[in-house]
Order: C-alpha cells, then sequence, then structure tokens
C-alpha cells in the first residue's frame, strides 16, 4: 500500500469517527434514553417499565490496533436492561463480551470502518439495536452498526 492511500483511508476513518455512528445519514445522535426505549420497542413485552433504570457499558474509539473493549461477566438473578456503546473502530480489532444470560442489552450504534468489531453474546441475553445502520463494502451481523471495509458479528454463547 502505498503512502497516498493510507493517507487517503486515514481521512476517511477521521470522516466517519468525526461524523459518528450515523456515518451515512443526516439524523441527529439519539440520546441514552432514547436509544433504551427504541429497543424497548423492538422487543415488545419486556420485564422493564419506561423509565426503569439501566446500566452502561461503554468504551472509548479504538484506532490503529486492539484497544478499549467491554468485558460483561456480570450474572445477575433477575432481567436487567444495559445500554452498550462502544466507540468507534478503525484500524483494528474490537472484541466485546456480552456474557449475563439474564441481561437485554441495547446496542447504540457504532461504526466500524478497515478493522471489525466481534460480539460474544450469552445464549439466553436479549439483543437489540437502537437504531439502523448501514453496511459499504463489508460484512455485518449486526442492525445498528456502521460498517466500512471491515465486519462485524455476534456469536452466541453457552447455547446447549
Amino acid at each position: 500500500m502505498t503512502k497516498k492511500s493510507i493517507a487517503t483511508l486515514l481521512i476517511l476513518s477521521v470522516l466517519i469517527i468525526s461524523s459518528g455512528s450515523s456515518a451515512c445519514f443526516a439524523n441527529e445522535p439519539i440520546s441514552d434514553s432514547d436509544a433504551i426505549q427504541s429497543c424497548l420497542n423492538q422487543w415488545g413485552k419486556t420485564p422493564f417499565e419506561k423509565t426503569s433504570a439501566f446500566r452502561v457499558l461503554s468504551s472509548g474509539a479504538l484506532v490503529l490496533g486492539t484497544g478499549p473493549s467491554i468485558d460483561d461477566h456480570e450474572a445477575t438473578k433477575v432481567a436487567e436492561l444495559v445500554l452498550v456503546k462502544a466507540g468507534p473502530t478503525v484500524f483494528g480489532k474490537r472484541y466485546l463480551k456480552l456474557l449475563n444470560p439474564e441481561a437485554w442489552y441495547c446496542w447504540k450504534g457504532s461504526v466500524t470502518a478497515l478493522g471489525s468489531t466481534r460480539i460474544d453474546l450469552a445464549c439466553a441475553a436479549k439483543f437489540a439495536s437502537s437504531e439502523d445502520g448501514s453496511t459499504i463494502l463489508a460484512s455485518s451481523r449486526v442492525q445498528g452498526e456502521t460498517t466500512v471495509l471491515g465486519s462485524t458479528s455476534i456469536t452466541r454463547i453457552g447455547c446447549k
């Protein structure tokens, strides 16, 4: 790869990151409460109310390598509402472990560009995305993720 093509890719990456998770749309970012409400609407019947408290898992941007990840190993005895906010991934690999079988994980959109995001999800856990995403010259099995020249996947863990 030439220096010019690397520079072009870096500029593209910065533009994607700076535009947020709605990289290809003119949407305003949604609030955490609106994201939770969107997920609750997608699930339909849940053990939660509109004003239920929720836990937030978040990580910063990952650029040029492996970086911050989200590891949720906390197993609760009752249903728990969890908002997952992963920062953008550019030229790197991000691994998220969402392993609480009682959790209802609400994904608040993220961006993966020229990298990969892999989510390990407890078999019994619920998962929904708060917003639409897009896939451009990439592969993504996660609704709400904007993926450009990369991949995003979910693997269920602990299924019998």
